[in-house]
């Protein structure tokens, strides 16, 4: 897991290239608006919070709220053969890990190979999009209501889990979206 050293306004545009060794198996993920559930403005770094040791449960279930979007999902079995892979994106909202939106995995779901790949992350207000290769991958509308309020501006992070064994990302660029 790799945070990004500041916040980003509520607003962003996320873009980057990640190029993955494996083309068949892995999960990787964007962590984003992540603010202490405590402290709304608060840095995801104050001391206090519980130390986040790369166990996942830490991350979607702990005392940071946040959302995250998996946008690779290839094998997330570790070693499981004779399942189908998930292949799908899904946009979750922590802490809680609600599965809050579904939609399709851009790079191993169409058998792309290891890239590199464009990934763009949108987050505007209550909207959230991922795109990938230049298709939409996943969308989600929070209501505000039914998971809690929306999150608003935070921290951003990258996270990708063993089985994707080594990623290259390169490029990586946050932009304000203004009206």
């Amino acid at each position: 897991m790799l945070w990004l050293p500041k916040p980003f306004p509520a607003d962003f545009l996320l873009e980057f290239d990640i190029t993955i060794e494996r083309a068949d198996q892995g999960l990787a993920i964007v962590f984003f608006a992540a603010r202490p559930a405590d402290d709304p403005a608060g840095s995801i770094f104050k001391k206090g919070l519980a130390q986040r040791n790369g166990r996942f449960t830490r991350y979607t279930r702990g005392d940071v709220n946040s959302y995250h979007v998996s946008y690779i999902a290839g094998d997330t079995r570790m070693g499981v053969t004779d399942a189908p892979p998930r292949r799908t994106a899904n946009v979750r909202k922590n802490s809680g890990f609600w599965l809050v939106a579904c939609g399709d995995d851009q790079i191993q779901g169409k058998g792309l190979g290891p890239g590199p790949h464009r990934v763009r992350l949108l987050k505007v207000g209550n909207k959230i999009r991922m795109e990938v290769n230049g298709l939409l991958s996943v969308a989600f509308d929070d209501d505000g209501k039914t998971w809690g309020p929306v999150w608003c501006d935070g921290y951003i992070g990258l996270r990708q889990m063993n089985h994707l064994l080594s990623a290259r990302y390169e490029n990586l660029k946050v932009y304000r979206v203004t009206d």
